[in-house]
């Protein structure tokens, strides 16, 4: 007979194992300490050219990293690629104004990962990534989603939701024009 807590420790080492893998896009709403809505208040005055072209402390962050010598580190995003690509695109002037804007924004790391760079994310592609009008994670459901570039199809699971099938890794990062959610790649056509 197995021991009573034997499933929950292997239901949450699994999910553990998976978020580390980094398979899993949590949709609950964003928890931490008091430090870290300290952040997110600051983050709420920026409006979106300001919060992608962040970096360090003041850049977003993505959840704790594994590391052999702390589990404790959080790991930020940083934007340049997808910034570089408004700017070719003439849309960082547009980002400026009043919105609200929901930006499905892929980091560096999701352009390294899928093997392209900022010179691969034409407009028609860029324009996949925005929403006008303000799309929270309380709104995800299975849908098409009218982007500037197209609809876009949006999947909900129970513990992810993809575009196109492209993960987001973290929703609901709230700017002073809009919300910005981080995804796992470039969503293509």
């Amino acid at each position: 007979m197995a021991r009573r807590g034997s499933r929950a420790m292997a239901f949450l080492c699994g999910v553990v194992v998976a978020a580390w893998l980094g398979d899993l896009a949590f949709v609950g709403p964003a928890t931490g300490a008091a430090k870290g809505r300290a952040h997110g208040v600051a983050r709420a005055a920026k409006n979106v050219n300001e919060q992608l072209a962040a970096t360090g402390r003041e850049g977003v962050s993505i959840g704790l990293v594994m590391n052999l010598k702390s589990a404790t580190k959080q790991a930020t995003s940083s934007f340049d690629n997808f910034m570089t690509a408004l700017k070719a695109a003439g849309l960082t002037d547009t980002f400026n104004g009043e919105g609200p804007y929901t930006i499905f924004a892929p980091d560096d790391n999701a352009f390294r990962m899928q093997g392209v760079g900022a010179d691969d994310m034409t407009p028609d592609v860029l324009k996949l990534h925005i929403f006008e009008g303000s799309m929270m994670n309380t709104d995800f459901k299975n849908q098409e989603v009218p982007t500037m570039g197209g609809p876009v199809k949006m999947k909900k699971g129970r513990e992810y939701v993809k575009l196109n099938g492209v993960a987001i890794k973290r929703p609901n990062v709230e700017v002073s024009n809009g919300v910005i959610h981080i995804m796992d790649g470039v969503i293509m056509p």
